[in-house]
């Protein structure tokens, strides 16, 4: 086991104490990193970040790691399961029961044996209302010539954790979701604003579309496409949310960086931004600071960083690594800059383009320009890295309290008695909506919220049965009503048209 200490005792000191009043709140979902060395001497190895500071140990496992690499743990940091793009293992390190190969398309035998060679080419989900059940959304190349590595499906699989004796199973297993020619790899999601469906997105290939899948209690389903931001003709970036889930960044050797603002509940990118690099290459990461202010770009040979809560965005750019031109071992083996991962220590994670012993860190994320303080090569490994990092959405986003997407309350603490509206009508309104109020009703109060969360409506209800309200000076769309007294909350949608 290796263990990271900090040269600086009583900054260690601060940072495990402060670790320790976080994990009392803190979901492990992310606590696990595995990799290993395909090459070479092929050792298996693991991070765990439910300590800190994070260990290192080389364990036996059977599952190598290419580009494909997602896990997940339970509340408590327990490994539930993990795969590589072409199958799936249990926590015990076998092969899930039918789990065995998830791909569907012939594929070279290096693929088959050490990992699917596929950016964020797999990403797991809890299941939306049932606590047993995960959903792993997945795709892979047709490698078929002239064009090897073109996409062309994507699959959805549904694990149920108490099958096999609680080792858990797939109970359904690739699952068409889509059909079309679609951008490889590049899978992410964030929370929906209720806080507990989920928003998927994957880019067509050679366009500017992205698909958008809403994956609630039902299942996953498409929801609708979004044309938005540059085309996309090659693959090999990256793609990810903000961890307060409003913004959503995107890299790509061809058109480098894209990043727009997003709609929890309603799914909707807009504001897009985009900005090119004197040093672009074909691979690259994107990453966010764990507070959302700080996003962090990396080419080849660079790291930058950008301030999302300047007015300027763009022009916040800020160089905060050059690559040091490192070689690990020795060349042509360069340890320069490739993927990034936020992992649960709140620091981001840079592994290299190559497969080397080492990779970087992003100390404090959250830290404006180089105070942020790229290590390089800050470790020896006992193995190669084929260059792989686990893709994590933020599994610990709640829902977007007071929104009017925020239907499910569940941002709220203690769960409060129902209390409920007779009739809310003509919905959609035009000029005027009527409320029938519940006959027990003393000093309520019924709000009006837009979808921005802004209160447009505020009134006392005393004991009026019903009440109609001038709603000609609102504009069209969606709208949240919402009726509170000291005991009790409801809320109903209604939508103005005209």
């Amino acid at each position: 086991m290796i263990v990271f200490f900090n040269h600086n005792s009583k900054k260690l000191l601060l940072l495990w104490f402060l670790f320790i009043q976080v994990s009392l709140f803190a979901q492990l979902e992310t606590s696990k990193w595995l990799f290993s060395g395909i090459y070479n001497n092929g050792l298996p190895m693991e991070f765990n970040f439910d300590t800190l500071p994070p260990t290192l140990h080389v364990k036996n496992r059977k599952m190598n790691f290419n580009c494909a690499n997602a896990n997940i743990s339970d509340h408590s940091g327990n490994l539930l399961f993990y795969t590589n793009g072409i199958w799936i293992a249990n926590s015990t390190g076998d092969t899930m029961l039918n789990g065995n190969r998830i791909v569907q398309s012939n594929l070279p035998i290096g693929w088959i044996n050490n990992g699917l060679s596929v950016i964020q080419g797999t990403l797991i989900l809890p299941f939306p209302s049932d606590t047993n059940k995960f959903i792993l959304f997945h795709n892979s190349p047709s490698y078929s010539l002239p064009n090897p590595t073109k996409p062309y499906k994507m699959f959805f699989t549904v694990i149920d954790k108490t099958q096999d004796s609680g080792k858990g199973g797939v109970i359904s297993k690739n699952n068409i979701l889509i059909t079309d020619t679609i951008q490889i790899g590049e899978l992410t999601a964030c929370k929906h604003a209720n806080g507990r469906d989920w928003w998927i997105f994957i880019h067509q290939f050679r366009s500017n579309l992205f698909y958008r899948i809403l994956l609630d209690p039902q299942g996953p389903v498409i929801d609708g496409t979004q044309s938005i931001g540059t085309l996309r003709d090659k693959s090999g970036g990256s793609i990810c949310f903000s961890p307060d889930g409003k913004w959503l960044a995107q890299y790509s050797g061809d058109t480098e960086l894209n990043f727009y603002r997003f709609d929890r509940c309603s799914g909707q990118l807009s504001n897009y931004l985009h900005t090119q690099f004197v040093d672009h290459g074909p691979l690259g990461g994107v990453a966010f600071s764990s507070n959302s202010q700080f996003l962090y770009v990396n080419t080849p040979g660079s790291v930058y960083q950008f301030n999302m809560h300047d007015s300027d965005i763009i022009a916040s750019q800020l160089t905060v690594a050059e690559w040091d031109s490192t070689y690990s071992p020795s060349p042509p083996f360069a340890a320069n800059f490739f993927l990034m991962q936020l992992m649960l220590d709140g620091k981001i994670y840079i592994v290299c383009a190559n497969s080397t012993k080492t990779f970087h860190r992003i100390n404090y994320p959250d830290s404006l320009g180089i105070a942020c303080n790229v290590e390089q090569h800050f470790i020896q490994l006992p193995a190669y890295n084929a260059f792989t990092i686990p893709n994590f959405p933020n599994y610990s986003l709640g829902a977007d309290s007071g929104s009017v997407c925020d239907t499910l309350m569940l941002a709220l603490k203690e769960p409060v008695p129902a209390l409920k509206f007779i009739n809310v009508f003509p919905n959609p309104a035009n000029d005027h909506i009527k409320f029938d109020f519940p006959s027990n009703i003393r000093n309520g109060t019924l709000e009006i919220v837009d979808i921005n969360g802004k209160i447009v409506f505020k009134e006392v209800i005393r004991s009026n049965p019903s009440q109609t309200i001038d709603v000609s000076h609102l504009l069209e769309g969606v709208y949240l009503c919402r009726l509170a007294n000291d005991q009790s909350y409801s809320s109903r949608k209604f939508i103005i048209t005209r």
